[in-house]
């Protein structure tokens, strides 16, 4: 759902049709695993009638697409609460949602106390700053199941990218890193990067690094999963047999 005139009579509609009522006119929210809502003039307002809507509904919310709306701190806030108890999250964009390092702050500590596994954020077109990178760094070094974090038009120096480079560095699964200014995007909330190519290259040689560890782990799991007992090992200990040889390429990473 895209518009200006959606705001949060529009977040109200949206989460009356999660939820299961008889003589509902319409189910899609109901059973759809992804809510879009990009330029909808949502404020905190709209926002938490939306997640009632979302508390409300027994499906499982997998995609919130927030982009582009006036949520603000507060917002960010409201989220971080609903983060603490939602199961399902695997996607969250909120570009251009005017979130200061405050709301950030906020937002991790929810992202942090989620039983959901968070796979890809965008806080783009935020004036985080190098504060908010720091930040960002000190969470993805405890190794989140995050693997996809957008940061274009956050203000962020080569200060800010020597600390995130040293989280990756250490980090096990973050795989793509976005930093670069998008040339067709004039951001309103945030502010251009001003990191220099030297350090975008060490970053991208990072992730490179970091991808190549990722495809040697899925590789030897794999190769883990399919070994078979030699014919003479009884069949009762083919079990103990592969756990063994699994154990040995977990230790050889």
């Amino acid at each position: 759902m895209r518009g200006p005139h959606v705001r949060a009579g529009g977040a109200r509609w949206c989460a009356r049709a999660r939820r299961p009522q008889r003589r509902q006119p319409c189910h899609v929210m109901h059973f759809c695993p992804d809510c879009r809502l990009f330029t909808c003039n949502i404020t905190p307002a709209g926002l938490a009638a939306l997640l009632a809507g979302v508390r409300a509904s027994p499906s499982r919310l997998e995609l919130l697409f927030l982009d582009h709306n006036p949520l603000g701190d507060e917002g960010a806030t409201m989220l971080a609460d609903w983060l603490a108890t939602s199961p399902a999250l695997q996607s969250l964009q909120l570009r251009d949602c005017n979130i200061t390092v405050a709301g950030l702050a906020a937002l991790l500590a929810g992202v942090c106390a989620s039983p959901s596994r968070l796979e890809a954020l965008c806080l783009s077109d935020n004036p985080l700053g190098d504060e908010g990178a720091a930040m960002l760094s000190d969470w993805l070094a405890t190794s989140p199941p995050l693997q996809t974090l957008w940061l274009s038009c956050c203000g962020i120096t080569d200060a800010g990218a020597d600390r995130l480079l040293a989280a990756i560095r250490v980090n096990d699964l973050l795989t793509k890193l976005h930093l670069r200014n998008l040339l067709s995007v004039d951001p309103t909330s945030g502010a251009l990067n001003t990191v220099t190519p030297s350090h975008l290259d060490a970053i991208k040689d990072a992730l490179a690094d970091q991808t190549g560890r990722a495809a040697r782990r899925a590789a030897l799991q794999s190769v883990a999963q399919v070994v078979l007992p030699p014919p003479s090992i009884p069949a009762s200990l083919a079990s103990a047999n592969c756990g063994n040889d699994a154990e040995i390429a977990e230790a050889s990473l």
